[in-house]
């Protein structure tokens, strides 16, 4: 994998691509709806309590392409170690939940 980093360049590791197309540069959705801002709004909180809980140390970072598929990428919400991710979900349906009521009512999963 490779990342496309804050200075808008897609850094391929050891191989030579300057960009991958436009591919990552293009927005893929303009959809923005009230429970996606919601999300957006405390996944930031969400990554510091399953750090905090878990003990562990989570290290944000930015957009990943697969080096030998440019059109493959993915943005984790942070990386666990060396081969570990974390990807969040903040559902607006579990407002009214702390986190250990929504796992109690199986509102939300983890892994």
């Amino acid at each position: 994998m490779g990342r496309y980093g804050k200075s808008g360049r897609l850094n391929l590791s050891a191989r030579r691509y300057k960009k991958g197309g436009n591919l990552p540069n293009r927005k893929m959705s303009k959809i923005d709806t009230v429970h996606m801002k919601y999300g957006r709004l405390h996944e930031s909180d969400a990554v510091k309590y399953i750090s905090n809980e878990l003990k562990i140390e989570v290290n944000s970072c930015e957009f990943f392409v697969k080096k030998e598929e440019l059109y493959l990428g993915a943005t984790p919400d942070g990386l666990i170690g060396d081969d570990g991710i974390l990807e969040i979900k903040c559902p607006s349906s579990c407002a009214k939940f702390t986190p250990e009521e929504a796992i109690k009512e199986k509102k939300v999963l983890v892994f």
